[in-house]
């Protein structure tokens, strides 16, 4: 087995919201860093070489002003990182996501929460020892994050964790909270 860069996932989670940033070039910088640690977790094999293009198409339609755009493109970049996601890099990956709803602008905080819910469906069957870290995070940022639309989305990632893991998801929630 291929060993994974350990910082991957907190990375990811830190620059992936800007992928809808409001200045063009910082979204396009987003989608170079992504390649560039695809590449450093020792992903540079064929696999990647389709996910780098894909990237590599991703980030023209990064240069779109229009919001919804933004957050389509974002969305397909997410769904190309799940294909290399490592599942014990999980917790450190939500956490940065999270923190980044905290002190993002409104577009980037909605990319955060787009990432975790796709990174959830795609590899949340595979995290089933992380749901009761995950579910500490989401109910710490509960907390704190007050704007509707982005507590939504971590009711959203409990319900999505909650499809993979119900029986775990239930009894942490029961237990902790």
């Amino acid at each position: 087995t291929q060993e994974t860069f350990d910082q991957f996932g907190s990375l990811i989670g830190l620059i992936a919201p800007y992928s809808c940033d409001s200045l063009a070039v910082s979204r396009q910088w987003v989608v170079d860093c992504i390649s560039c640690l695809l590449c450093i977790q020792g992903q540079s094999m064929n696999p990647v070489g389709s996910a780098e293009e894909e990237l590599r198409g991703l980030r023209e339609a990064l240069t779109a002003p229009d919001p919804e755009a933004l957050f389509q493109a974002s969305s397909k970049m997410a769904r190309v990182v799940s294909e290399y996601f490592p599942s014990e890099q999980a917790t450190g990956f939500i956490e940065a996501m999270l923190d980044g709803m905290l002190s993002a602008n409104p577009t980037c905080a909605t990319a955060a929460g787009l990432w975790v819910q796709i990174i959830l469906k795609e590899c949340g069957d595979t995290m089933l020892d992380k749901v009761p870290r995950i579910l500490e995070i989401v109910y710490r940022h509960m907390l704190t994050i007050q704007k509707g639309s982005l507590r939504q989305f971590l009711v959203e990632t409990v319900s999505i964790l909650a499809h993979h893991h119900l029986e775990a998801v239930t009894s942490s929630l029961l237990n902790n909270h």
